[in-house]
């Protein structure tokens, strides 16, 4: 159980990345969102939905542990926060079409900037105890993100109709 929740929480050891392990977690899980396109899996499918379920819950779980064993809230070799967190930008987006690489830079962008800035109410989840606050400030980044990723597509589809 200790081993592999390291393993699960660190996303198979990209959080042990030496400087801004939370930025090669969620580059790692855009690539992943990238591959996902690639074999035509949609973000609104309900195979995506079960991952990020999922997800969140080895998260919660994991994160629980390791916070007990190291004394620590939220280490940082836990990505698999961010990697969730990416998850939730993307969906239900039609990822299909021309703009694609600017959805998925600009969903990478929005998450980073509100996973490192924590607004309220994100600030305030961060300081929930255990792996339920280790998953929730990153999952409402995601929402976040996915929001404005949302409403910038609509507009763009308006202003070029």
């Amino acid at each position: 159980m200790r081993i592999l929740s390291y393993i699960l929480s660190s996303v198979f050891g990209v959080g042990y990345f030496p400087f801004a392990p939370g930025t090669a977690g969620s580059a790692v899980a855009t690539l992943f969102v990238y591959y996902l396109y690639y074999f035509n899996l949609n973000t609104s499918d309900g195979y995506y939905n079960l991952l990020i379920i999922v997800l969140f819950v080895i998260g919660w779980l994991s994160g629980s542990f390791i916070e007990k064993n190291e004394r620590k809230r939220d280490p940082g070799f836990i990505v698999i926060d961010e990697f969730t967190g990416i998850l939730v930008t993307f969906w239900g987006l039609n990822l299909a079409g021309p703009y694609f690489f600017y959805y998925l830079i600009g969903g990478f962008v929005l998450f980073r900037i509100f996973d490192i800035a924590k607004p309220y109410p994100i600030s305030g989840l961060e300081n929930v105890r255990g792996g339920i606050g280790i998953m929730a400030d990153d999952f409402v980044a995601g929402i976040f993100a996915n929001c404005i990723l949302k409403f910038a597509g609509y507009i763009w589809k308006i202003y070029n109709a």
